[in-house]
């Protein structure tokens, strides 16, 4: 190849690449907010849980497991809550976002 053809091959190939870059970056910001809004909606069905499983044991305090040391296994609402939220959100989809134009898409709360 002439020094000229090359370093237009290197040109082209510079440009294709950053749009596979930038195509690659726009998708995985569409995954990241598609995530966030279905992990939003898994805290919010196990707040509901909590707090229905805290009313019902008399419970007016609670702790992830993280943040206590000892606990009595009676106090310990862990398994009730993973029972009920199984039961009341089967399934969450993560719905495709559209990322086109370059625009930032904000998760919804």
């Amino acid at each position: 190849l002439s020094p000229e053809a090359y370093e237009k091959k290197v040109l082209e190939w510079e440009r294709t690449s950053g749009e596979h870059v930038r195509a690659v970056e726009k998708r995985k910001r569409a995954l990241d907010i598609s995530f966030e809004r279905s992990l939003g909606k898994i805290q919010s069905e196990l707040i509901k849980v909590i707090r229905a499983i805290s009313d019902e044991k008399g419970v007016n305090l609670v702790f992830t497991r993280s943040q206590v040391l000892l606990v009595d296994p009676d106090m310990n609402i862990t398994d009730d809550a993973l029972a009920h939220l199984n039961k009341n959100l089967t399934s969450v989809k993560l719905a495709p976002i559209d990322v086109s134009g370059g625009k930032r898409e904000q998760p919804k709360k």
